[in-house]
């Protein structure tokens, strides 16, 4: 469909809509003429133009259904005919000299209306989601794109229609913004004034990319999509610039302080990066991605080379679908131990898969791909269900278990909840302590969905511990209200303790506090004794590591408790 088309089925629609409103004006005045008692000829002269109105009507509708390939043409074309025998009637009563305003009356209210009311509408309901799905390329005819930032869905559909019907034209410039460390600000203002500051950054941009080929999404969280069609490639790096520019340039205000960030962008090209919508938006995501990897606060256009990644990315998807369907997922644990006594205290459940070799990938050559592409909650459902059973848990018996669990919003959160149940029995039955182990970076962006969580896991021994704990956050003021139990302390601080007085003085301070809030430590990374001695000394109440012991399989963890 071009855009002469496009003007034609909009032109359609409207002419029904008017027709609708007259014929309903018509109707209006016919009963009320009845009753107010209108002459004889004045009410034949309103129902000559509502009969005529009624037939042109109908001839408009069916040509419309033919054209566009209504599916309920036939049957709303039965519905015309049954109408016109009625009418012909009608007239040729008045023409007899019968009685007939009172059959027409009825025909009208029983017939006529209740057509307009229901079988009309859904025609213009299919006509309208037509039009929705022809979108057409000019800003002064497509108003809504003017006047609002669209969605992720109504971007990508209207990119894809460019992409479709623009292929003479120059290039399209695709680009995918994302805030920097937006989850700092969300982390410091609360999440209310966040979605605030996202609004208002949505309109800011609207308002300064003022171009009749410029439209702007709304995509995941903090990103925005920009699209800029029939450019050329140094009109498209001036649009890069501006919007570098513009970011660098917002403020927003908020009780006396002025918050601002910065962004970075991922661009790619129409025709030269991908053909199709999906294949364009993943090439900005892959730029997106180098330019982070960068140092945030710059833009990257979408290369070449960037495929060999993606490569890589495809392999790891293929290996993780073929273990998820297979089972193929193996659960590592490490043993955690009690700083002083040096005992076995607990174990940490580590997620490992088996590759088409037999050989044992480890998670962090899997993880990122598995968090991006959705496939992290299916390993953990093995892996729990993999652990769950008599032979395994009474090797943990009278210990904790810390199970990792990625949180991906609030269903995530629903089957945590629902696996409560699965945990209160490892505790009745086995004696095992599950602790629910979530990363700090999760645990913030999400700390709104969580007391559900947090209230359910309460009424059982059942813990709950925040991993990666002390990297990238200014404040710890959420601890206050987090009701967690154990912090598993970054191993990037604890491995700077043995040269670095400022991070002794940082593991010093967390003990202290987490004291004061009866919550348990954990220092991860724990490489040697040197290391182990000071961490105990500095008040931490567990290690893991390497010196005390590594990722095993189940297997060898049996032997080494019948050892122990």
């Amino acid at each position: 469909m071009d855009l002469s088309e496009w003007k034609e089925l909009a032109s359609g629609i409207k002419k029904i809509d008017e027709q609708h409103r007259r014929l309903s004006e018509l109707l209006d005045l016919f009963y009320s003429g009845q009753k107010i008692g209108y002459s004889k000829e004045k009410l034949d002269k309103v129902l000559d133009e509502l009969i005529k109105l009624n037939v042109e009507h109908m001839f408009t509708e069916e040509a419309l259904m033919e054209r566009t390939g209504y599916p309920g043409f036939e049957k709303h074309k039965r519905e015309h005919e049954f109408m016109k025998r009625k009418i012909a009637e009608i007239l040729m009563k008045r023409k007899k000299g019968k009685e007939y305003l009172v059959d027409t009356l009825e025909f009208f209210e029983e017939a006529i209306y209740e057509h307009f009311k229901n079988v009309d509408r859904d025609f213009i309901n299919f006509l309208n989601d037509k039009l929705k799905e022809y979108q057409p390329f000019q800003r002064d005819i497509l108003e809504s794109v003017g006047e609002r930032i669209l969605s992720k869905d109504e971007f990508l559909k209207l990119l894809s229609k460019y992409t479709t019907f623009l292929k003479e034209a120059n290039l399209i410039a695709v680009i995918l913004l994302d805030i920097d460390d937006f989850i700092e600000i969300n982390f410091e203002y609360g999440f209310e004034i966040g979605d605030t500051i996202l609004e208002n950054f949505g309109v800011y941009l609207k308002n300064k990319l003022v171009h009749p080929k410029i439209f702007l999404g709304k995509a995941e969280k903090d990103e925005f999509l920009i699209a800029f069609y029939d450019c050329t490639f140094v009109e498209a790096l001036d649009l890069i610039e501006n919007i570098m520019d513009l970011v660098r340039k917002y403020e927003f205000k908020y009780k006396g302080e002025v918050i601002k960030f910065s962004a970075s962008l991922g661009v790619a090209f129409y025709p030269q990066d991908g053909e199709t919508v999906s294949e364009l938006l993943g090439a900005c995501e892959m730029a997106l991605k180098i330019a982070k990897n960068k140092g945030k606060n710059t833009w990257e256009i979408f290369n070449r080379e960037f495929i060999k990644e993606s490569k890589e990315i495809v392999r790891i998807k293929k290996l993780l679908e073929k273990a998820i369907s297979e089972k193929k997922v193996l659960p590592y644990v490490q043993p955690i131990f009690d700083s002083e006594k040096r005992k076995i205290a607990g174990f940490e459940v580590l997620l490992r898969i088996v590759d088409e070799n037999g050989k044992v990938i480890k998670a962090g050559e899997i993880i990122e791909i598995a968090n991006e592409k959705g496939y992290i909650d299916k390993l953990e459902e093995i892996v729990l269900e993999k652990i769950n059973n008599e032979k395994i848990l009474k090797l943990f018996r009278n210990r904790y278990l810390f199970i990792n669990k990625t949180l991906r919003g609030a269903k995530k959160i629903n089957i945590l909840i629902e696996e409560v149940e699965i945990l209160k029995e490892m505790v009745e039955k086995y004696e095992v302590y599950p602790v629910i182990e979530i990363t700090e970076y999760s645990f913030i962006e999400h700390i709104e969905l969580l007391p559900p969580l947090t209230q359910a896991i309460k009424k059982e021994k059942i813990y709950l511990a925040i991993d990666d704990f002390g990297v990238g956050y200014a404040s710890f003021s959420y601890l206050l209200n987090a009701e967690t139990d154990f912090l598993k302390i970054d191993g990037s601080i604890v491995k700077e303790i043995l040269k670095s007085k400022k991070h002794v003085s940082l593991i010093k301070a967390i003990n202290f506090m987490a004291k004061e809030l009866g919550i348990k430590t954990v220092a991860e990374f724990v490489e040697e004794e040197k290391l182990a001695d000071l961490l105990y000394i500095l008040g931490m109440d567990y290690l893991q590591g390497f010196y005390l012991a590594k990722p095993m399989p189940l297997e060898e963890l049996e032997r080494l408790i019948k050892k122990s």
